[in-house]
């Protein structure tokens, strides 16, 4: 006979209030006891809690619907994409990524999508390449994956092993810095692949 719990009810540790349904949760990698939620149109704010002490740490105001939140595994940093920003017409938000630094809350960059579509949920890019050498960084592993409202996968690359976080709106043919790089589009600028 398999053992069950059944936990009901009640027996919740923490609740933390949101003015809307929570779309996004993310526990910080680099420091114990930190998470990050985001609520949804109702509530349009990413808050940070101490889980130990059921602390509320900060709030930050975005305007918009939070749809995924990812923390930098290399830097001080939280990205958050974006759906709705008011009612259910099309969002009038300028940004679909932003990236900011913690524990000041600040924007440090932002990826704007012309047109309109929204960004559903996104994950990290699960994992460097082969023969990347323990503890070195790659272009991938600051790579996050948004599934858009129109029907498409897109790759940002939010953090670029540089002093300061660099993204921006601009992308090539393939969308991608990453896929461009796989099959020999080079960039240019200061991006070594």
């Amino acid at each position: 006979m398999q053992d069950l719990r059944l936990f009901g009810h009640g027996t919740q540790t923490h609740c933390w209030r949101h003015e809307a349904a929570i779309k996004a949760i993310a526990f910080c990698p680099w420091q114990d006891g930190l998470i990050a939620t985001g609520g949804g149109l109702g509530d349009k704010c990413i808050h940070f809690f101490h889980i130990g002490t059921s602390t509320p740490l900060a709030t930050i105001v975005v305007g918009a619907q939070i749809t995924s939140l990812i923390w930098s595994t290399t830097k001080r940093e939280i990205a958050a994409t974006f759906g709705y920003s008011h009612g259910y017409a099309q969002t009038e938000h300028p940004y679909r990524i932003v990236v900011f630094s913690w524990p000041d809350c600040r924007q440090v960059g932002a990826v704007a999508w012309p047109g309109g579509p929204r960004a559903l949920c996104a994950i990290p890019y699960p994992r460097g390449p082969a023969d990347a050498q323990k503890g070195s960084r790659t272009a991938k592993e600051g790579t996050i994956v948004v599934a858009s409202s129109d029907e498409t996968l897109k790759f940002h690359e939010v953090w670029r092993d540089q002093p300061k976080t660099a993204i921006s709106g601009a992308v090539g043919i393939l969308g991608s810095d990453v896929l461009e790089g796989l099959v020999g589009i080079d960039k240019e600028g200061d991006v070594i692949r």
